[in-house]
């Protein structure tokens, strides 16, 4: 979906794309300490030589694009992928128009296998977490997932998923109740004035937007602390304001690897119900208490789970 590259992570968890990962996220990388020091104190970053991304990380990534890309070029193969994309932009673009270089499609693709790596199994964890506090909503998907695959010769395709809408549902409130990061920054382009408090945000500012506490605001999601799927029905939506969801930014700058990541999510947790039957276990946490040094949002214990073999 991104490279073409199978990587088999699950058979063997010692390959150099989890290594990789895992160590974007890690507390050694200190990834919020990064973000906090590269966006406020930018003199400081500098003279420690601080970068966002480690350099090996960085390195091992576009070593991979690069070797790839040359690959289908020497072979004229192409693939219905990422990647793929990105190449043919490229070669239909004007020198003249600003034509992508191997660096900026691999920083492109990087960006997606961040959005797809530690959110896309952190958002599918909690949402069997709150499955298996709410049994009923378990099986009312696991109903809808049945139903609407024997229509599609029990292929999961993007059509099939289009149609799920409850399964959107669940994964929304639980991306409302367990957002992936808790904030976001922005830099203000101009002077704004904000007219209800007749206060202007200066230019070049750096603003933080509490995504976490919007999220549990009363305000606009009464009961906050509780899963209610039906708060994202067609309904429901129509009457809270747009910007009071916010999982993955909002605008041209938000998160472009987040559909990538949402349909990674989406295809596990069809295929886990559709098999299998989740429990909570005695060692189950409740509530959850979530990692302070992680990103993104994390329970700080393991999330331990039955499954019962359908």
């Amino acid at each position: 979906m991104l490279v073409g590259l199978s990587i088999n992570a699950i058979d063997n968890p010692d390959t150099e794309f989890r290594r990789v990962g895992g160590k974007l996220f890690n507390k050694e990388t200190k990834f919020i300490l990064r973000i906090a020091l590269l966006s406020n104190f930018k003199w400081i970053a500098r003279k420690l030589g601080l970068k966002l991304i480690p350099s090996d990380i960085t390195k091992f990534f576009m070593g991979v694009v690069k070797d790839t890309v040359n690959y289908r070029l020497e072979n004229n193969i192409q693939r219905n992928d990422v990647l793929d994309t990105l190449m043919k932009i490229r070669d239909e673009t004007q020198e003249n128009e600003g034509k992508l270089t191997i660096g900026e499609i691999g920083a492109q693709c990087f960006v997606f296998f961040i959005g797809g790596f530690e959110t896309s199994s952190s958002t599918g964890t909690f949402v069997l977490y709150n499955l298996v506090k709410y049994p009923e909503v378990q099986e009312k998907l696991r109903n809808e997932i049945r139903t609407i695959l024997a229509r599609h010769d029990n292929k999961i395709t993007y059509e099939a998923m289009q149609e799920m809408k409850y399964l959107q549902m669940v994964v929304d409130e639980t991306l409302r109740m367990y957002p992936p990061v808790f904030q976001a920054l922005r830099q203000a382009a101009r002077d704004y004035k904000v007219e209800k408090d007749n206060f202007i945000i200066p230019k070049d500012i750096l603003v933080s937007i509490p995504i976490y506490a919007i999220h549990h605001d009363p305000e606009y999601y009464p009961e906050p602390d509780k899963f209610d799927p039906d708060r994202f029905n067609d309904e429901n939506k129509a009457q809270r304001h747009p910007m009071a969801f916010l999982p993955f930014g909002h605008g041209p700058r938000n998160c472009i690897g987040f559909r990538f990541g949402l349909m990674q999510t989406k295809i596990a947790l069809i295929q886990l119900l559709l098999n299998f039957r989740v429990y909570a276990s005695e060692k189950t946490p409740d509530p959850i208490k979530f990692d302070p040094d992680a990103t993104p949002l994390t329970s700080i214990t393991d999330m331990w789970l039955k499954f019962e073999k359908l």
